[in-house]
């Protein structure tokens, strides 16, 4: 049985169909994070055939956390809730039995701030029976996406240690139950050095509140202080239970010293192609269950689609399917909804429906047919006439602005132009260049007034006009115009000298890129160059160099 974690990053960013994107990881149980949804969730979304889905929501702001659980029908949970604390638990379940419980002393936490903690939907618990052993037992799935510490926020880093220690309590709480847990998600911090690309020195990085706590929350030791479980309780199962509560990282734990398995990297620098990233993606096993079921762990950082990669744990256990899903599961959001005025209408060609669907809202209570349909009729002559109108008044294309248009010289010559040109190309001796459009810009002001000065007259062929391209008059201007333009042109050129040329970088002698600072600040704003290659360590030769260099305003853009 395989569980895979992968913070998508927006699962509405997914180009392929959501079913093809878990298919093809090829896992029983799909954990996601940031998934940037909210409650209206879509259809296609929520409801994937062959999978059951839940999801946690942020109600602090729109398109921000979030989390979503996909389990495969041959593993559906008994029970399932959103959030750690039991302030959240029954927000979106009807029946008390369908929730996990077990939330452990939380007097520590007010009952405001349990909210806070809970109301950015950082959380998926669901709980599932498994054989293990040839015992029936319980595990429990967490599914989290913990937030990341601000450095110039400090209310967030104490948002983020809060978050850690509710999660802790809620583990142990279930632990203490007789149930197994498994945490999965992104925990936004890397524990050890060889989890970062380019650590701090010892007295800075191990200072870090976030690995502080997971010093104390992990363990490396596989022989835990353990004590018989009293077969005679009622409320037990004989057995042992692990008496410190200590937590495993399964992927250290199978591949203690594999350096460079970074799962998180910066995508506006391009730091995936040097592998330059941190490892802060985990799968988190309570003591007894990692040493029994886990067969291995591993991270595929060969799937793209985020700035994360997925890790994926696999287990020797069998899971037993509930009966029918928890009251969490996404499928009965869409149970029993009234379905839109649009619904009716779609698929008979009807094009009042889609007029409807953009600016009409019609209220269905009180709506007899005749009322309807006279509505349908105003909206069906509403839209012929937009269609009348978009058929005599045509919008013009971008390519119409770059297609070769005549130009009409008249009158026998204007500024020293001939009166008719025809296609000519400059001579290589002539020292002119067809690229040069300054003496163009002149000879254009001189024809338009000479136009309007002069009535053309076809009959006469003094005044007769000719149609001349782009192309030609440039070669013809160029060819042939009076010494008195050449002072003209190079005026122009002095005004219009045109953005400076790029730098190339010292250490690899490529031209380098344009950045804008982003952060608030005095520098906000500003633009700079640096080297044009991915990010990545020092020593790798292949990675930007140190290059950087502000760009440096004209006087008159600094004023």
């Amino acid at each position: 049985m395989n569980i895979i974690t992968w913070n998508i990053n927006g699962i509405r960013s997914i180009t392929q169909p959501l079913q093809e994107v878990l298919n093809s990881l090829d896992a029983d149980i799909i954990c996601l994070q940031e998934t940037k949804v909210t409650k209206d969730l879509d259809e296609a979304l929520a409801i994937v055939d062959g999978y059951t889905s839940f999801f946690s929501f942020s109600q602090a702001r729109n398109g921000y956390s979030g989390v979503a659980t996909f389990c495969k029908t041959s593993v559906t949970p008994i029970r399932a809730e959103s959030g750690l604390s039991d302030v959240s638990a029954t927000q979106f379940s009807s029946i008390s039995d369908t929730t996990v419980g077990c939330y452990g002393d939380l007097s520590d936490f007010t009952r405001e701030e349990l909210q806070l903690l809970d109301r950015e939907g950082r959380s998926v618990v669901t709980e599932h029976k498994i054989r293990l052993q040839e015992r029936e037992e319980k595990l429990v799935i967490i599914n989290v996406y913990c937030p990341r510490a601000d450095p110039e926020r400090k209310d967030r880093a104490v948002f983020k240690l809060r978050f850690y220690q509710l999660l802790e309590k809620r583990a142990k709480a279930l632990l203490d139950s007789g149930r197994h847990v498994i945490i999965v998600g992104d925990v936004n911090t890397s524990h050890k050095k060889i989890d970062h690309c380019d650590p701090d020195e010892d007295k800075v990085f191990f200072a870090n509140p976030g690995r502080r706590w997971l010093d104390q929350f992990l363990c490396e030791s596989l022989a835990p202080p353990m004590k018989p479980i009293d077969s005679d309780d009622e409320l037990e199962e004989p057995g042992y239970r692990d008496t410190d509560h200590k937590f495993i990282d399964m992927f250290r734990f199978f591949h203690p010293t594999q350096e460079g398995a970074f799962t998180c990297w910066r995508t506006d620098t391009g730091a995936r192609q040097t592998n330059y990233g941190t490892r802060i993606d985990y799968v988190i096993a309570s003591r007894p269950l990692a040493v029994t079921a886990f067969s291995g762990c591993v991270v595929l950082q060969h799937v793209r689609g985020s700035d994360h990669c997925p890790v994926k744990a696999t287990l020797s256990c069998q899971f037993l399917a509930a009966s029918r899903p928890p009251d969490l599961c996404s499928k009965y959001a869409f149970v029993g909804k009234q379905p839109k005025l649009l619904t009716y209408l779609s698929g008979h060609g009807d094009k009042a429906s889609k007029s409807i669907a953009v600016g009409e809202q019609i209220e269905l209570k009180g709506c007899d047919s005749k009322s309807l349909q006279t509505v349908l009729k105003k909206n069906e002559q509403s839209q012929s006439k937009r269609r009348k109108l978009g058929a005599e008044v045509k919008q013009s294309t971008m390519m119409s602005f770059f297609k070769k248009q005549p130009i009409k010289i008249d009158g026998p010559r204007a500024n020293g132009c001939p009166r008719s040109v025809s296609p000519v190309t400059a001579s290589s001796d002539s020292g002119a260049s067809l690229n040069s459009t300054m003496p163009v810009t002149s000879s254009q002001e001189t024809i338009s007034s000479s136009q309007e000065a002069t009535d053309s007259d076809p009959q006469n062929p003094e005044t007769a006009s000719s149609d001349v391209t782009h192309t030609e008059l440039i070669a013809a201007v160029n060819a042939g115009l009076p010494s008195n333009c050449n002072s003209t042109k190079v005026q122009w050129k002095n005004i219009l000298t045109g953005p400076p040329p790029t730098p190339l970088c010292k250490g690899h002698r490529e031209p380098c890129v344009l950045r804008t600072v982003k952060k608030t600040g005095a520098n906000l704003n500003r633009q700079f160059y640096v080297c044009s290659r991915p990010e990545g360590h020092k020593t790798n030769k292949e990675a930007r160099c140190d290059y950087f260099q502000w760009v440096v305003q004209p006087a008159r853009q600094r004023r």
